[in-house]
């Protein structure tokens, strides 16, 4: 432990406090604080804005298929039963197909979330039912992340740190609440690593596993990559546990158990497609319109971590250290390490080439959103590699204007629902502030100013971690001083 996690934590650790936390008691803690967090602006949101985006028509799915007891979106639609949470009429999210009209989303997200709407209908509170559910289901989340890091290290104050960090992280606390299946499908992958990494591969928790992915994919079709790829992963590990022989991988139940659940699945999205559409497409939803490799992933990447509307550093600052983590994970839990990188990258890059890489009229950055729950565990990685006070000063500057961009939301409900070239946060905010989005890069379209701006950023961040390394390089003796000084 560094000198100043001493001076932070030495107390603590000497005091009866974390023997009475025992990890159940811990876990309640961070769930309901974690809900009381969420829960507040999910209140907050739905008494100061409508649903924008793809929410309403998640929600006129799902009431679809509570109110009226089909697929078609048709008496949804003509009833205008989506108006108490929209501010005008709007057109289904759909396309045409046998004998009716039928959404373009998958139907996992809208099950998960119909007895909210059910709820909801008969108060006259849908957004706001609808929102609490999320809020509850974020929160059970963040719990799986507590225990995925504990579990990996075994470094309570580390786990909570990391978890106290992602919680109160703009992007999570914005998706936390609403409408959109994105912060769900980064809930299943989190504890589907938690897992098939950390767990014994038992039936039982092969099958969990197997569910898992199956709810992930069935939310949105985007992640059979993701998905698929975490099923190879267990299966790895299960084919490694034979020694590589296949004759004993075949005779092992666990194998059905892992990919029948997750098969089948894939198969009852192709027989919906084939009932509703009569195309035994995955894509028949969307009338087969080519969605990814339309367009080079160099804009999207770059996008989601650098445009000041739909970029992540901007909004979650302490992102600019991802690649230390991933390099201190790597130095600790290799298999971990290549495990998240092959999953999640394949993942990202695909999603990239899809020309709306934004995410459409949604929060910034949407399609990192999944990604983050995992990737707080390289985070962890680092946090332990760091013994210098200079570098903790570093990791809370950027923590604390993270979570100021959070605290600030409230005064640009806007920023909610980007869809601008510029930010409208500080646009809001005004003043001084404005010169952030004079300078900030923006990729709408890209310019020369863009890529100035990007190589400007990249290269300050490059020089803020190479100084850290090069802080946390120098010797330390055992009573924290560094060497070849007086003590």
């Amino acid at each position: 432990m560094s000198v100043l996690t001493k001076l932070l934590f030495a107390d603590l650790e000497r005091s009866n406090i974390l023997k009475w936390l025992n990890a159940r008691k811990v876990s309640v803690i961070v769930f309901l604080l974690s809900l009381l967090l969420f829960a507040s602006y999910a209140v907050w949101n739905t008494r100061v804005s409508w649903l924008f985006g793809d929410e309403p028509h998640y929600v006129i799915q799902t009431i679809s298929l509570v109110k009226y007891h089909t697929f078609d979106l048709t008496p949804t639609i003509e009833g205008e039963d989506y108006l108490p949470f929209h501010y005008a009429k709007l057109e289904a999210q759909s396309n045409a197909g046998l004998g009716g009209r039928y959404s373009v989303h998958a139907y996992f997200f809208s099950m998960l979330i119909a007895p909210a709407v059910a709820i909801g209908l008969v108060l006259g509170k849908v957004q706001l039912f609808v929102a609490l559910e999320l809020a509850l289901l974020s929160a059970l989340g963040v719990v799986v992340m507590y225990k995925f890091i504990k579990g990996v290290f075994g470094i309570d104050w580390v786990a909570l740190l990391t978890t106290a960090i992602f919680a109160l992280s703009q992007p999570l606390v914005i998706y936390s609440h609403l409408v959109y299946p994105d912060i769900l499908e980064g809930w299943g992958y989190v504890l589907a690593v938690y897992l098939i990494y950390l767990k014994e591969l038992s039936r039982r928790n092969v099958t969990l596993i197997s569910f898992t992915l199956a709810g992930v994919f069935f939310m949105h079709q985007k992640t059979i990559t993701l998905t698929g790829l975490l099923l190879l992963w267990a299966m790895w590990k299960i084919f490694k546990q034979h020694k590589y022989r296949l004759a004993l991988l075949l005779k092992d139940l666990r194998v059905y158990l892992l990919t029948i659940p997750y098969g089948l699945s894939v198969l009852l999205l192709l027989v919906m497609n084939l009932f509703l559409f009569g195309k035994f497409s995955f894509t028949a939803m969307i009338g087969d319109v080519k969605t990814v490799f339309t367009v080079s992933p160099i804009v999207g990447i770059l996008g989601n971590l650098f445009d000041q509307s739909h970029g992540i550093i901007i909004v979650m600052p302490v992102f600019v250290l991802v690649v230390l983590g991933f390099a201190a994970l790597y130095q600790k839990k290799k298999e971990l390490f290549w495990g998240i990188v092959i999953t999640s990258f394949i993942f990202f890059i695909i999603n990239m080439t899809y020309e709306d890489w934004l995410g459409g009229y949604s929060p910034a950055p949407r399609y990192m959103v999944p990604l983050l729950p995992v990737y707080s565990v390289s985070f962890a990685a680092l946090f332990i590699n760091i013994k210098k006070v200079v570098s903790w000063a570093i990791v809370l500057l950027l923590v604390g204007v993270g979570t100021l961009m959070t605290l600030l939301l409230p005064m640009a409900v806007s920023y909610m629902y980007v869809l601008t070239e510029t930010n409208d946060l500080f646009r809001g905010l005004g003043g001084r502030l404005h010169y952030v989005i004079d300078y900030w890069p923006r990729f709408f379209p890209p310019t020369q100013k863009t890529w100035i701006g990007v190589a400007i950023i990249s290269v300050a961040v490059l020089l803020l971690s190479l100084f850290i390394v090069f802080v946390e390089s120098k010797r330390t003796n055992v009573n924290g001083v560094v060497s070849g000084t007086k003590e």
